[in-house]
């Protein structure tokens, strides 16, 4: 459910006219800029769909190595492919 509610919000003329040139040059219009900084700012994030049944039942199917360190494994192997 996605709703919104109207909102005025008064802002100095210098900075509303720096706001409105960077919401021009960035495609987006004033209340797009200021929704997305508010967001960032409360570290929201969308809810996650839930899985789907086919995706759950592969859940827990491969075992994993509780000590592979990720970042070096995925370095590796693209060196393995692209070589150094």
């Amino acid at each position: 459910m996605n709703t919104s509610s109207p909102i005025t919000v008064h802002f100095e003329q210098p900075f509303l006219e720096r706001l409105e040139q960077l919401a021009r040059l960035s495609g987006k219009s004033v209340a797009e800029i200021v929704e997305l900084q508010t967001k960032l700012q409360l570290g929201w994030r969308p809810p996650t769909p839930p899985l789907s049944p086919e995706v759950q039942a592969l859940k827990g199917s491969l075992p994993l190595l509780q000590q592979v360190d990720y970042k070096t494994a995925v370095t590796e192997a693209i060196l393995r492919k692209y070589g150094a």
